[in-house]
């Protein structure tokens, strides 16, 4: 038979680790919460390469994914395979787009993510230890910081100061919607320790019985049927299913994302009302 959960997230990186987290806040839902990588329950258990925020982990968890960059060039396009997604494995530079982006995707026809409206999440989600004020947070599950002068190596120092000579202001805040010139940037990062989505907002959540968590569990079809709750299949070990009760979010990487979704069955049963059947990519934290 079957398990049935209330919401199914697929993809525990850098969003769906937080929607996980979130969603089962509220003790009533059922929330389940799959990984085609590893998951490490504690940060002792997690590996030095993940731990380690001067260190980018592209090899042990990593999809090896490869890009046309133009026609003829090949390059890496590393995405993070494991709980956390890439915000587990990259250089823990926590840059913010520049509001007009935001706002030219609401032109788009994208209105949940005009500038005005992501900022809020932004601010919630930090907890920012050099600044302060409307754009920036305190006490999220995020730590944000930036080298301080003392901490600068001779070579960071000497391209700083070139920099400045060359005319470029000095910029203390990179997220800052007007900030311009150079400076150091922003880092997702405390004592060391790269806080990933994982950290920040999995592990608080870990305790509560109403999330699961599955790792090495790879979801190869979702399948709609009619009004009825959306049908996951994966590998892990042996082949399953999972159902959800209300609501299957797909929170992989880009590429993960498009490739489940063509795997969608045009049509399951003869009832028309299956592209109805809630089912949804992405989400805020």
């Amino acid at each position: 038979m079957a398990a049935l959960y209330d919401d199914v997230v697929v993809g525990a990186g850098s969003s769906g680790a937080v929607l996980a987290a979130r969603l089962s806040e509220d003790p009533a839902r059922r929330v389940l919460l799959l990984e085609a990588g590893p998951d490490y329950a504690t940060v002792e258990a997690t590996p030095h390469d993940l731990r380690d925020s001067t260190w980018i982990s592209v090899v042990r968890h990593d999809w090896g994914f490869k890009a046309d960059a133009m026609k003829g060039r090949e390059i890496e396009y590393p995405r993070g395979k494991v709980t956390g997604g890439s915000s587990a494995v990259n250089a823990t530079i926590a840059l913010r787009g520049v509001p007009e982006d935001y706002d030219e995707w609401a032109r788009l026809g994208n209105s949940e993510w005009t500038w005005s409206r992501v900022l809020p999440y932004f601010r919630k989600l930090e907890d920012d230890q050099d600044e302060g004020g409307p754009l920036h947070g305190c006490g999220g599950p995020i730590p944000v910081r930036r080298w301080k002068a003392s901490e600068l190596l001779p070579l960071q120092q000497a391209c700083l100061d070139a920099g400045r000579a060359l005319g470029f202001a000095a910029v203390t805040d990179h997220n800052h919607p007007e900030a311009t010139g150079i400076g150091p940037w922003p880092m997702n990062q405390r004592d060391g320790l790269r806080v990933s989505t994982a950290i920040g907002y999995l592990l608080p959540a870990r305790q509560r019985r109403n999330l699961t968590i599955r790792a090495d569990c790879l979801v190869n079809r979702v399948i709609l049927e009619g009004q009825h709750q959306p049908h996951l299949h994966h590998d892990r070990r042996a082949r399953g299913r999972l159902d959800a009760r209300g609501i299957a979010t797909l929170a992989l990487t880009r590429v993960g994302t498009d490739v489940s979704l063509a795997r969608i069955p045009t049509h399951t049963t003869p009832d028309r009302s299956a592209a109805r059947t809630p089912a949804r990519s992405g989400g805020r934290p």
